[in-house]
């Protein structure tokens, strides 16, 4: 009887009518005001491109026919949402190239900057060389320079292609110029290919040079492999990146939700809204999961580059070896002098007494008025400043900045859904797209759209090129000895089922037997070459 009192009063139904009243209003805001119109939509695509000419429904229609943007109505027709599902798509791949292309430039401007350091070190490397060996060992060094041109050329062969043995090179060097330097100090003696043969054989009993062509064989050897790998670190990890971009979310789930995030909202009259982030790092995570194993594969690979970087900073550094090249070669050419009797009684012994008649007194020689060639003729007096004051830093500083940068990109694949979702509305923030209405996300845990374990041949290829890289990185850090393989070949990518590539596989036996055979042949020069 009092509950009947109250309502009958005036101020009683008041309230009751305001109750009703604002439960009216909040079930139509519920509904959505753009439901009512869908000039909005209309207004909104006329000033997109793709979309401007589309026929949009003056008034909302039902959106059961939708495949995406399910609702109870909808301004979007069936033929949109597909059109607008293809936009959605593409605005995922050009948020991809907007994160992932600044560090593929990044990679491939620096790759393009070290081979400009590395080429003016070498060719100002061959300048001093030329320049100090015709002041000191004057026809000397004329009559054999092709020797001295070989070394460079190989070097500059092993960084752009890295198929050349550096141990077998270097050898091969030094056996040239032990039998140029052996005939030139007996030179009263002719000598025929043969016997310059079995000098050759005897030339590690005898050690000609000292330590000084052990020593620089084996700085130029780790430095050049150090240096080689860092820098094909950086290339190919730039096309790592460029082809991961080529790996588009094709999976239909993946398109569903994309579209759901980016234009579902605009299909029930919600302009202007912004998917919740955590919605958003759902949608992403799950459209690149393909991409997560590498993470774990980027971070060993940053590991790898710091370390190597770090020794080239230190112990590997290449300016320190290329640049005083004329000295340490000009060092083992001393050593010999000093115990050129000694060396050439041993071989006497071995080898048995050459003739007599050297090649340094022929006609044709004696005819151009050259003068004899021997070791009391040449200049050793040269200035011998240290070449490695001049032009210093470059590369050094050079890798040091690399390798701040690479470090710098340790968390890359790990922060690249925060990145994508930089235009979403923050965690705590209940106005936003939830892929079905406006309101707060709440996170699936343990739900994903795409199986995590599903198998991309694409992906596993980059993996394995990845995977490759900083294995090849770990033995240039510790000095071992680096195998490449066909860079035209490499460059072509990996089959489709993500296994190597034909080519992809390490130098084989057959070609390094291949290689010391010619190698060999070359070693052992005629008395022609000596001329």
């Amino acid at each position: 009887m009092a509950l009947s009192r109250m309502c009958s009063s005036p101020l009683s139904s008041w309230l009751l009518l305001s109750l009703l009243l604002v439960g009216c209003l909040l079930l139509q805001l519920q509904e959505g005001h753009a439901l009512k119109s869908c000039q909005g939509v209309q207004q909104h695509l006329a000033r997109q491109g793709p979309l401007r000419d589309e026929v949009v429904p003056d008034q909302p229609i039902p959106g059961d026919h939708l495949k995406m943007c399910v609702g109870t109505t909808t301004c979007c027709t069936e033929m949109m949402e597909s059109k607008l599902s293809i936009g959605s798509t593409l605005e995922f791949d050009n948020n991809m190239k907007k994160n992932l292309n600044p560090l593929a430039n990044l990679l491939d401007k620096k790759k393009r900057k070290f081979d400009e350091f590395f080429h003016n070190l070498l060719n100002y490397s061959r300048t001093s060389f030329d320049t100090t060996f015709v002041k000191t060992y004057g026809i000397l060094y004329k009559q054999n320079k092709h020797v001295f041109t070989d070394l460079y050329d190989n070097l500059e062969d092993y960084y752009n292609k890295g198929q050349l043995d550096l141990q077998e090179a270097m050898n091969g060097f030094f056996k040239k110029l032990y039998q140029i330097l052996f005939a030139v100090y007996n030179s009263q003696y002719q000598f025929t290919p043969k016997y310059l043969r079995c000098i050759t054989r005897h030339m590690e009993e005898v050690q000609p040079f000292g330590n000084v062509s052990v020593k620089l064989t084996s700085q130029i050897k780790r430095s050049f492999m150090a240096l080689r790998t860092f820098v094909q670190g950086l290339a190919t990890v730039r096309d790592v990146v460029r082809s991961v971009l080529k790996i588009n979310p094709s999976l239909p789930p993946c398109v569903h939700e994309l579209m759901k995030m980016s234009k579902c909202a605009m299909c029930a009259g919600e302009l202007g809204v912004h998917p919740c982030k955590p919605y958003c790092l759902d949608v992403v995570d799950n459209c690149l999961v393909h991409h997560k194993p590498l993470v774990q594969h980027w971070h060993a690979y940053v590991d790898a580059m710091v370390q190597v970087g770090e020794r080239l900073e230190n112990p590997f550094n290449i300016e320190n070896v290329v640049k005083p090249i004329n000295y340490k070669v000009s060092d083992a050419i001393m050593n010999f002098q000093e115990a050129g009797h000694e060396i050439s009684n041993k071989i006497f012994h071995e080898c048995g007494q050459p003739q007599l008649g050297g090649w340094m007194r022929n006609k044709r020689q004696v005819s151009a008025g050259e003068p004899e060639i021997s070791f009391e003729s040449l200049d050793f007096s040269g200035s011998r400043q240290d070449s490695r004051d001049q032009n210093t830093d470059t590369i050094g500083h050079l890798v040091h900045e690399i390798k701040t940068k690479i470090q710098n990109s340790r968390n890359f694949w790990d922060e690249l859904p925060i990145k994508m979702c930089s235009e979403a509305r923050r965690q705590d923030d209940s106005n936003c797209w939830t892929g079905t209405a406006v309101g707060m996300y709440e996170a699936k845990d343990g739900q994903s759209l795409n199986n995590s374990s599903a198998d991309n041949s694409q992906m596993n290829g980059q993996i394995m090129r990845l995977t490759v890289i900083t294995e090849k990185l770990k033995e240039a850090y510790f000095g071992r000895d680096v195998s490449w393989i066909n860079e035209a070949t490499m460059e072509a990518g990996t089959t489709d089922n993500g296994s190597c590539p034909i080519g992809f596989e390490e130098i084989s036996n057959s070609q390094k037997t291949k290689k010391k055979k010619k190698e060999k042949a070359v070693a052992t020069i005629s008395l022609q070459t000596l001329l």
